[in-house]
């Protein structure tokens, strides 16, 4: 009985720390993604506007 209970937990908290770690990774992954296009896209823009003036 106390050893299913045993298993029970470790699965269950496995589960969650999982879980957590997936929705961590998932969201510094898009916060890395927005940072990089958006620092990309600025840098575009800049580049375009010096090359009309040319």
């Amino acid at each position: 009985m106390i050893k299913r209970t045993l298993v029970r937990m470790t699965i269950w908290n496995s589960t969650v720390v999982f879980c957590l770690l997936v929705i961590l990774g998932g969201a510094l992954y898009g916060l890395a993604h927005y940072r990089i296009y958006s620092d990309i896209d600025r840098q575009l823009v800049e580049i375009e506007g010096i090359m009309e003036r040319v």
